[in-house]
């Protein structure tokens, strides 16, 4: 009797096996579960098929322990010999950021009027956008740094009890609102991050009770190299489709 699918399982599982041991490089632990354990720890891909390697572990011993010429105890589906190949070839080409980021995003510059940035996010139906300044990115303005900006000044009128006349506020510029950007709303991450990675950091805000509005990426990862994209808590769905899966 012919065990293909045990047959592609078990050449995907060495695969997977393989890149997890270069990963560990020369910290080598004894088996395929420490492995994972030791990897999950700093490796993002590994986070999000953690669950899912571990059933595979336990398919594995089974397949390798029952096997025999006529007779096998479990023969994998073909869809979890698709899964598994779909999981090796990730492991081994991780997609990157760089493939779904939106290029080119729209930026400001510090001297820009708050007017306009609000007649842009009207206009092109926008929630965020990235400060640009002459020591590189700088901050990331939303709709609610604004608000929260224009609720200050109308909490502190001046000496005679009156407030900014509309116009004067709709003149001040990004750099009077920076104070109310928080650096804890976006992250700046390389352009050849990995998808697992900006999914990972995206959890990791909503674990830690705070909302990530933007993923701004640079040629280098840091705030000084060139603005090249922006990955928005909208984008999120366009990379589950990806079959990146999303595990507890």
């Amino acid at each position: 009797m012919h065990h293909e699918n045990s047959n592609r399982f078990l050449t995907a599982f060495n695969d997977i096996e393989a890149e997890l041991t270069d990963r560990m490089g020369r910290h080598k632990p004894g088996g395929f579960a420490q492995l994972l354990n030791m990897l999950r720890r700093h490796d993002a891909q590994i986070r999000l098929h953690y669950d899912t390697l571990r059933q595979f572990a336990k398919l594995r011993n089974a397949i390798v322990h029952s096997m025999r010429e006529d007779f096998i105890i479990a023969e994998p589906h073909d869809e979890v010999v698709a899964e598994i190949e779909r999981i090796r070839d990730q492991l081994a080409q991780p997609p990157i950021i760089a493939d779904y980021m939106t290029q080119h995003p729209y930026h400001v510059p510090r001297h820009t009027t708050i007017a306009e940035v609000i007649a842009t996010f009207r206009a092109r139906n926008f929630q965020r956008c990235p400060i640009i300044g002459q020591e590189g990115i700088c901050g990331l303005i939303t709709a609610k740094s604004i608000t929260t900006w224009i609720g200050s000044l109308l909490a502190h009128p001046d000496q005679d009890g009156k407030h900014l006349p509309l116009e004067r506020i709709m003149g001040r510029t990004v750099d009077d609102v920076l104070p109310f950007c928080s650096s804890r709303e976006y992250a700046i991450v390389p352009r050849n991050a990995s998808i697992a990675d900006a999914v990972y950091l995206f959890r990791r805000s909503i674990e830690h009770g705070r909302y990530l509005q933007s993923l701004l990426v640079t040629a280098e990862g840091t705030p000084q190299s060139a603005l090249v994209g922006i990955v928005a808590p909208s984008d999120l769905p366009r990379l589950f489709t990806e079959d990146i899966d999303i595990e507890d």
